[in-house]
């Protein structure tokens, strides 16, 4: 049960993180999830995908 939920939350975070960065956080996701685990990994990697976002904004 818990791999299964952590591999839904790995996905969700990944399509996310897709759609506003493409691909290359994909490790950082996988990474979050490993340390996080479950449903609380899509919610931090999205604070890390924010993070992200503003300081690789162009100008």
């Amino acid at each position: 049960l818990y791999a299964s939920t952590r591999s839904v939350a790995v996905r969700a975070a990944q399509s996310t993180n897709e759609l506003i960065l493409g691909a290359r956080l994909t490790s950082s996701l996988y990474e979050c999830d490993l340390v996080i685990g479950a449903a609380a990994a899509s919610v931090v990697c999205a604070v890390v995908d924010t993070a992200v976002i503003d300081i690789a904004a162009p100008p």
